[in-house]
Formats: structure tokens, C-alpha cells, sequence
């Protein structure tokens, strides 16, 4: 058990998400569930979880991205607008901004974030020694993971950040330190190689015949596949 004072920090969970994306263009204003987008299903999800402090949205230009906001109606939603390309820095002003905190890390273009696994990997964080943690993604579905870290750790390891994939994915610099830990599930998942993230069209209409057939979870992935 770690000392009462992890237990006095706020948890706050980051979406981070824009526009810009080359592959799908303005995915993340897709309807994809009863006219809800990617970001509006995953905000439902983390508004659910009664542990969760606060949520902040960080997206790239404020000009750029100002859409997600004002088309989406999240104006109750913190929103930060930074760096284009530069991930790892929008967390790091935000981090700055909330000192003292445990940080979840979700990404818009996954609609199956799994909630279980937020809960999972928040307990972890707070009874064990690790300031870094995450499910190893080559044994749950590709999308529906998150990582979990401490805001400290991740501000006073911010200057190992030097690559241009680095500032791209956050977390990178962070698996290379001694205080880093992936967990896999602790039930067996036979539908781990599905993926049900949203890069592609071809995601895209995977995704909204999932929604479409009310299969709206991993559980519910697994029951009707295999």
C-alpha cells in the first residue's frame, strides 16, 4: 500500500483527439451510435466512472479543432487547445495546470475503450509501487485499452521526450523507465486480435455495424464472435 497521499490526488481523465487526421478525415465527428461520435460514446463511458475527478479534451490548434467543441455541443467539457503535433506537450501544460494527480489517457478514435480496464489499472497505480501502468495491447483488442500515470512522474520525466514519435504518443518515454508495468486481463479473451479502433473507412463501417447489431462492449464482442 502507498502512502495516504496517492490517495489525496485527483484523477483526471485526458481524451486527446482533432481533426487533422489523413487517413479518415474528421472521423471524430462521425456518428457512429444513435447519432453519437466516437468522443461523445467514450464521454458517456467516463462520466459513468464516479472515481474520475475531471475530464479534459486536448486537441491540437485551437482554429483547427475549434469544431469538436461547437458542433459536438461540449461546451460543459474542459477543453484544451495546444501544440498540432505535439501530444506529449499538451499533456504536459495540462499536468501543469493539475498538479497532484493521476492521469488516465484516452484516445477519441476508440469507442471501446473498456472501461473495466480504467478501473483495473487505477487501483493498480494506487496499491503498488508503479507510476506507469497499461494493459499489453497484444493480448486485448486493439482499441480498447488506456494507460494510467502518475502527473508527477510524467512532468519530471518529460525531458527524456526527444523523438518526433515521442511527441507523437505520449507514454513511449515512460516505458523505458524502471517504474513502468503492463498488466494483461485477468480472464482469458479469446477476441484479443479484433480491432475496434477508428483510423480507416473500413473501421468506420466496422464500427457502425457493431453499434448497429447493440454489441456495445468487449463482453459483448466476445459472446457474439466466439
Amino acid at each position: 500500500m502507498q502512502e495516504d497521499s496517492l490517495f489525496k490526488k485527483k484523477i483526471i481523465c485526458i481524451i486527446q483527439c482533432r481533426l487533422s487526421s489523413k487517413r479518415l478525415k474528421n472521423k471524430i465527428l462521425l456518428n457512429l451510435k444513435n447519432k453519437l461520435t466516437s468522443l461523445e460514446i467514450i464521454l458517456e463511458k467516463i462520466n459513468k466512472l464516479k472515481f474520475v475527478d475531471k475530464i479534459i479534451i486536448a486537441s491540437g490548434n485551437k482554429k483547427k479543432n475549434i469544431l469538436i467543441k461547437s458542433k459536438l455541443k461540449l461546451h460543459k467539457y474542459n477543453f484544451y487547445f495546444g501544440s498540432e503535433n505535439n501530444v506529449s506537450k499538451r499533456f504536459y501544460d495540462i499536468i501543469k495546470k493539475n498538479r497532484n494527480s493521476i492521469i488516465i489517457r484516452v484516445t477519441a478514435d476508440n469507442p471501446y475503450t473498456e472501461s473495466s480496464y480504467i478501473k483495473f489499472l487505477v487501483k493498480k497505480i494506487q496499491n503498488s509501487r508503479y507510476k506507469f501502468v497499461m494493459m499489453n495491447n497484444y493480448k486485448i483488442p486493439y482499441g480498447s485499452g488506456v494507460e494510467v500515470f502518475d502527473g508527477e512522474y510524467y512532468l519530471k520525466n518529460y525531458e527524456y521526450i526527444k523523438s518526433k514519435y515521442d511527441k507523437e504518443h505520449v507514454y513511449e518515454h515512460l516505458k523505458k523507465r524502471n517504474l513502468f508495468k503492463m498488466y494483461e486481463p485477468i480472464n482469458k479473451i479469446k477476441c484479443f486480435p479484433f480491432r475496434v479502433t477508428m483510423d480507416t473507412e473500413e473501421d468506420y463501417i466496422f464500427l457502425k455495424y457493431l453499434f448497429k447489431k447493440d454489441i456495445n462492449t468487449i463482453k459483448d464482442i466476445q459472446n457474439k464472435f466466439f
